[in-house]
């Protein structure tokens, strides 16, 4: 009796603790929707982490061609804070202060020595849907300093260098635009882009959608594109700018 009693509590317990990591686990699946490159560590998923996340996964893709120094982190860091502070003051937050409502780690105690030489960024982001201070955990990774990623900036750095002597209208940036998809293409031709046709392999944005009134009257060009190197539509995220004087 004792023993069939002790198996029976084995079994209960094992229902009990296995059920939380199931749901671990399609909250995983779910977020990688977003992005490979983002895991959770806790739970549950609100629509506000996931809009969260997907808006910080834009800024660390703005800064993963850059090196990977402190500097670079400091900025990554504070635009980052910036995203999830508009979170908290539209109240979607938990917590009556920011650092009860979200916190941003990145650089040395997110690194190791050899993701830093290899240009690998981890960024680590929590955030806090439910209770204030009780973080969704959340790591984001991306490794956009390979070549392939710099190749395709100094081309479309050239891209937008070529146009500044242009009018600053909606006419030169569908120009831009057009002129930066033929470049991708070439790489896509080439082989180095995934994806069965060029929508899976790559995008470009640019005018309005990139660029703020602000950019607009300091003729400051920003182009945001995205490539396809491991798996078909997706995407690195990359923004390039160039002020035209």
């Amino acid at each position: 009796m004792r023993l069939f009693l002790l198996f029976a509590l084995i079994v209960i317990t094992t229902v009990v603790v296995a059920q939380p990591n199931k749901q671990i686990l399609a909250d995983t699946f779910r977020l990688r929707k977003i992005d490979k490159n983002i895991e959770i560590k806790n739970r549950p998923v609100s629509k506000t982490l996931i809009a969260a996340l997907a808006d910080i996964d834009k800024v660390v893709a703005a800064y993963s061609n850059m090196e990977n120094i402190q500097p670079t982190w400091n900025l990554l860091k504070t635009d980052a804070e910036k995203v999830l502070l508009k979170y908290f003051n539209e109240g979607r937050l938990a917590g009556t202060k920011p650092e009860q409502a979200y916190l941003v780690q990145v650089g040395k105690e997110t690194m190791s020595a050899a993701d830093i030489a290899a240009k690998k960024l981890v960024v680590f982001v929590g955030i806090a849907t439910v209770k204030p201070a009780e973080f969704e955990i959340v790591r984001i990774e991306k490794t956009c300093g390979r070549w392939l990623c710099n190749e395709a900036d100094s081309l479309l750095q050239i891209v937008l260098t070529n146009n500044c002597n242009k009018p600053f209208t909606p006419q030169t940036w569908t120009r831009i635009k057009l002129e930066a998809e033929g470049q991708l293409f070439i790489l896509y031709r080439e082989g180095k882009l995934k994806g069965a046709n060029t929508n899976q392999a790559f995008f470009v944005k640019m005018g309005p959608e990139t660029m703020t009134a602000t950019d607009i009257a300091a003729h400051k060009l920003v182009l945001e594109y995205g490539i396809s190197i491991t798996r078909p539509a997706e995407f690195e995220i990359s923004r390039i700018t160039k002020i035209c004087n």
